[in-house]
């Protein structure tokens, strides 16, 4: 077993599944991305559904052997809110942000620098809105969005993304999710956190076609990129 791997005491990682035992995943109210809705005529319980909303999930998944109930979704209203809310630690991660070269380096509300996973969808891009207006379809890449200060809570972030994408090329679906690999990258609590992802919420497609295909058909950039480099879709330019 490589402990070097395991989660770094005072990390994220750490503090979410030791300490707080609870994912708080900030979201944009959109459609097909981050949606409220009610589920159950007794209990009239309200729950995030949408494309944003199932990473957050998946993300939970990952870092509580693949119960989705522990995360805590804090609704954003705009860019900055964002921004203050990963600075100040309200939240955890933030699902649905649009990656700028000059966020990743030094956003300018906060004055520090964000790190972005692998976009998960591409919207049109318009450089002439605010940055700080929410429209109801996504602009630009999207992704999920941590602090830039610890490298391993991105990049756990990072490979939850990746495994919708990696899940799909590999024609694995939610039923079929035992197929996935072992990840060996967080220490042995998490070997199994493609397999969790995708038991949760399914590969890169059904995720599309559960969420955003009947207000945005799956196009362009919203493809795999599966010549010559495999599921990643595109780079964020």
């Amino acid at each position: 077993t490589d402990e070097s791997s395991d989660p770094i005491e005072g990390s994220t990682i750490y503090s979410i599944t030791q300490q707080e035992e609870e994912l708080r995943c900030g979201i944009f109210e959109r459609a097909g991305f981050g949606e409220v809705v009610t589920i159950g005529n007794a209990t009239m319980e309200k729950t995030w559904q949408g494309m944003d909303a199932d990473y957050c999930y998946a993300l939970c998944a990952c870092l509580f052997e693949g119960n989705t109930s522990t995360v805590s979704f804090v609704n954003l209203t705009s860019v900055e809110d964002g921004y203050q809310a990963l600075n100040t630690g309200r939240v955890d991660v933030v699902a649905g942000g649009r990656f700028t070269l000059e966020d990743d380096v030094r956003e300018e509300s906060t004055g520090i620098g964000y790190t972005f996973s692998v976009p998960y969808y591409y919207g049109v891009d318009n450089t002439t809105t605010s940055r700080n207006i929410i429209r109801q379809e996504p602009m630009g890449a999207i992704a999920l969005v941590t602090r830039g200060d610890d490298p391993q809570w991105s990049d756990f972030v990072f490979w939850v993304v990746m495994g919708t994408f990696i899940a799909e090329e590999q024609s694995i679906t939610k039923e079929s999710y035992e197929d996935m690999g072992n990840v060996f990258s967080f220490g042995p609590s998490f070997y199994d956190m493609h397999r969790n992802v995708i038991s949760s919420v399914g590969n890169y497609d059904e995720i599309y076609r559960r969420s955003v295909e009947s207000i945005v058909p799956r196009k362009g950039r919203n493809l795999l990129n599966t010549n010559p480099f495999g599921p990643q879709l595109h780079s964020f330019f």
